[in-house]
């Protein structure tokens, strides 16, 4: 009898005796439905905005980093170019010297700056220095003082 009375059940559920009982299986069912797509159409904004959000978000990140890689090559450029300057510099500075070094400009400066002039024959002392080796000290010491006699020019 149990199990009669849970057929009966069961088919009450699905049977429809008159059109205002079938109006109420209707809208139970519509109510449900009508739940389910609330349910669903807020579930939907949430992904939507939760999407929209972390595009965003990961477009402010790729966005910043790409300022961040233009920041570097600017830097770059300037340094490229501030190398260019010193190489120049350096470049400029190195012919100066070459140019310092040469000895037509060493002359030519001697005799307009300093107002040099070359020797003339009487006035150049040439000398020979003998092996030190066999000589002792003191003749050294008065050789010494004899090539200063001779460049001053003055006598013992």
């Amino acid at each position: 009898m149990a199990e009669a009375a849970r057929k009966l059940d069961y088919l009450e559920d699905y049977t429809i005796l008159n059109e205002s009982e079938a109006q109420v299986h209707n809208n139970t069912q519509i109510k449900k439905t009508k739940k389910y797509a609330k349910r669903r159409k807020f579930f939907l904004k949430i992904l939507y905005s939760t999407f929209a959000f972390v595009l965003l978000a990961s477009a402010i990140f790729i966005l910043s980093n790409y300022t961040k890689i233009t920041a570097l090559n600017v830097e770059i450029r300037n340094l490229d170019a501030k190398i260019v300057q010193v190489e120049k510099k350096q470049m400029n500075l190195r012919a100066e010297i070459e140019k310092i070094k040469s000895q037509r400009d060493i002359v030519h400066e001697a005799r307009t700056k300093l107002g040099m002039v070359y020797p003339d024959q009487s006035q150049i002392v040439y000398f020979t220095l003998e092996d030190s080796d066999d000589q002792d000290l003191p003749k050294e010491k008065n050789f010494i003082s004899g090539i200063f006699s001779t460049l001053t020019g003055s006598s013992k």
